[in-house]
């Protein structure tokens, strides 16, 4: 075959190398690459010089090199297939991505290698979705193991690093309406520090126009696919604030919300730094996959909680309510035994009948409060407005509290709620009920000898009805429950006092 024909052959063979979507390349027998077709320049971005022999080592990510030259140097001395999955540098954006190397020898008649021909074949979509489908597959493991959320969330930012990120961040909005950092994770624990100090003095609020906030705010995702010194500098709020940003040295970020029953329950922000990694959108979309998941398992692990809350609260409900029937039944079944038995006479007959009559309406008392709640729970409860005085509403309800006040020595004063021309829109039943439930337990809780205060203030469109006593309070923890049913403070306290729990609960409603 004359030189012509080959060197024919051979541009043929560069036309057809060059046409190809993959990296071609050839190596001569000793391993050193001879030849790149034109995708080789156009993908890493280098020259001839720089990449012939073994230069192509420049652009295989530095976790990658050692592992390539021991494959391709056994493959060299034993003749096998080389082939190899490894991630090397693309120019146009600088980021790794995966490939699948094969070459294999072409041998002369008696077998010798003469040649290498390989192939590198871009498989990274490829390989991260498998690695998304393995990532999410733990993630889903993790949410479900335990119904201790906090826990859970910080397992999952700990997977995320370095799988998904180099930074992971949860927030969640707790039961004071505030963002909370839940887990923090990154491979280095300086960095940790430094986001604390950061968070420490330049606190972010539901309010911020940025990042996590923002998110939690609007219920939408952002994606950042890259982070500039200008963008750093729009967010920043001083100098120093700045600054520590630099620090972190943050090259791309993707923030998704946690979401549940129509519900923004928090955030998990995913950043690269150290990788240089450069965020897409099938990065936003595995994300959002896993907060879906996360934002599930935080539902329902706040369910559950609230279901063992009712649940205890129930049970508190009813041992409550197993001792205020007892409470007055107990003196009514004693009494009817004696008179029944002929065993009183005179003014003790008249005393017996009398705790009879008193604890039968403490039970009557009880029954229509128990009643009344179960309207309310059902929407059945109804409510008949007519007009009324309000100062024979408050009369009412005081002269009933009063006599319970006077044996424990406890004074009502009622200051300027006299006047008969001040008339309210209500049910009457109802707004005695209601006053009467609220003077009961400041009777109840109040210290002996001690004193309430009922004040009325007035004014064309409204009246206002203030009812202070000297007991030991409330605590602003329980503050916002002490108008739920059958929430008490503290249990021990209602079996000293009594009541079921729902006297403020009917107030309200």
């Amino acid at each position: 075959m004359d030189s012509n024909h080959i060197s024919k052959d051979n541009l043929h063979y560069r036309y057809l190398a060059d046409a190809m979507p993959q990296i071609v390349w050839t190596a001569r027998p000793d391993g050193y690459v001879d030849y790149y077709n034109q995708r080789w320049f156009d993908y890493t971005g280098l020259t001839k010089e720089q990449t012939e022999g073994w230069g192509w080592q420049h652009v295989v990510h530095q976790d990658d090199v050692e592992r390539c030259l021991r494959r391709w140097a056994r493959a060299v001395v034993t003749g096998e297939i080389y082939e190899i999955e490894y991630r090397f540098r693309r120019a146009s954006d600088a980021s790794y991505r995966w490939h699948l190397g094969r070459a294999v020898p072409m041998r002369d008649h008696a077998g010798e290698i003469v040649k290498w021909f390989g192939t590198c074949t871009d498989i990274d979509d490829h390989k991260r979705a498998e690695e998304a489908l393995r990532f999410i597959v733990e993630a889903s493991g993790i949410l479900a193991s335990s119904l201790d959320y906090e826990t859970t969330l910080k397992n999952v930012a700990e997977l995320s690093v370095p799988r998904l990120a180099d930074w992971c961040v949860v927030h969640t909005i707790e039961e004071d309406e505030k963002l909370h950092q839940l887990a923090a994770a990154h491979t280095d624990p300086a960095k940790l520090n430094l986001l604390r100090e950061i968070n420490r003095r330049y606190p972010a609020g539901l309010d911020s126009a940025h990042s996590y906030p923002l998110v939690v705010r609007t219920g939408e995702p952002e994606l950042i696919s890259e982070i500039t010194d200008e963008k750093l500098a729009r967010v920043s709020r001083d100098e120093e604030h700045l600054r520590l940003l630099s620090e972190l040295g943050l090259k791309s970020t993707l923030c998704v919300p946690l979401k549940a029953r129509g519900r923004t329950l928090g955030a998990i922000t995913f950043a690269t730094a150290e990788s240089g990694r450069i965020y897409n959108e099938s990065d936003l979309a595995l994300a959002e996959n896993l907060a879906h998941r996360a934002a599930t398992a935080v539902d329902n692990a706040r369910l559950y909680q609230e279901a063992q809350r009712a649940n205890r609260a129930k049970d508190e409900f009813l041992a409550t309510l197993s001792h205020e029937l007892r409470t007055p039944l107990t003196p009514i079944i004693g009494w009817v035994h004696m008179i029944r038995g002929g065993m009183l006479k005179g003014d003790d007959m008249d005393r017996g009948l009398s705790v009879v009559e008193k604890n039968s309406q403490t039970l009557t008392r009880l029954i229509n409060d128990l009643l009344d709640m179960s309207a309310i729970i059902s929407g059945k409860m109804r409510i008949e407005k007519v007009p009324v005085p309000l100062d024979a509403i408050l009369k009412e309800a005081v002269e009933t509290v009063r006599p319970s006040a006077e044996r424990r020595g406890i004074i009502l004063e009622v200051n300027n709620c006299d006047d008969s021309q001040v008339i309210i829109n209500g049910d009457r039943t109802r707004l005695v009920q209601s006053f009467w439930n609220i003077l009961v337990n400041a009777v109840k809780f109040s210290n002996d000898h001690g004193r309430i205060r009922v004040a009325c203030e007035t004014d064309e469109r409204e009246a206002r009805v203030t009812v202070e006593d000297e007991g030991h309070g409330i605590t602003a923890d329980f503050l916002p429950l002490v108008f739920e049913r059958f929430r008490q403070e503290d249990s021990s306290k209602t079996r000293l006092h009594g009541g079921l729990g729902i006297g403020l609960a009917l107030v309200k409603s």
